[in-house]
C-alpha cells in the first residue's frame, strides 16, 4: 500500500486515502516479516495510536505469493474479490450490494474460540432497515445507527448498545441480545 514501485500497485493501481489521511504512507520506514507469524514496523516518528488503526481492516496483510499468481495471470482485481487469508474465516462469495458471506476456517489456530459456523454481512444501506433487521432478529449487530436509533435500542430490553472510546471514530455498535445487559 505504500511502496508506489510495487508490481502490484502498477499493475492494478488503486489508492489509499485513509493510509494517507493517517500520515502511515510517510511514517512508515518499512515493514519486515521477523517469522510466519510476526511482522516489525518501523516509523519514522513514534505515533501513540499506530498499533490501534494498524489492526483495522484497511490494514490487512495479503500473500505475496497469491497477489505473484493474480500478477502472472492478469486478474488484479481478484485480490479484492476473491481474497485468500488465514483467520477465523474462509471467504465464500460476495454479492455486490448485497452479502459477503464467510464459512469458519477448518484451518484457523484457534479453534476453541470459535463457536460460528457461517457468517453472513447483510450489506444494508439503509440505518433505519438496518435497525429494522437488528429489532427482528433477522441480523446480530450493526454499526453507525442513527442517534435517535441509540436511544430507542436502549430501551429494547432484546438489544445491547456497545459504546466507548473504543469506537471513537463516530462507530456506535447495535447488538441482538435475548438478554442484553443495559
Amino acid at each position: 500500500m505504500i511502496d508506489p514501485d510495487n508490481a502490484f500497485q502498477k499493475a492494478h493501481p488503486v489508492s489509499f486515502p485513509y493510509l494517507s489521511d493517517l500520515g502511515y504512507d510517510k511514517n512508515i520506514a518499512s515493514v519486515e516479516k521477523l517469522d510466519d507469524y510476526t511482522m516489525r514496523f518501523t516509523l519514522h516518528t513514534s505515533n501513540v495510536v499506530f498499533v490501534l488503526n494498524i489492526a483495522m481492516e484497511f490494514t490487512s496483510i495479503v500473500s505475496p505469493q497469491y497477489a505473484d499468481q493474480l500478477l502472472k495471470t492478469g486478474k488484479t482485481e481478484d485480490l479484492n474479490q476473491k481474497p485468500v487469508g488465514t483467520g477465523p474465516f474462509v471467504f465464500r462469495d460476495y454479492q455486490k450490494d448485497a452479502t459477503i458471506r464467510y464459512d469458519a476456517n477448518p484451518d484457523f489456530w484457534n479453534k476453541k474460540d470459535l463457536h460460528i459456523a457461517k457468517l453472513v454481512f447483510a450489506i444494508t444501506p439503509d440505518a433505519a432497515v438496518r435497525m429494522q433487521k437488528l429489532a427482528s432478529g433477522e441480523c446480530q449487530m450493526t454499526a453507525f445507527p442513527r442517534p435517535a436509533d441509540i436511544q430507542t435500542a436502549r430501551r429494547n430490553p432484546n438489544l445491547a448498545v456497545l459504546s466507548g472510546r473504543r469506537f471513537q471514530r463516530g462507530l456506535c455498535r447495535l447488538q441482538h441480545h435475548p438478554q442484553a445487559a443495559r
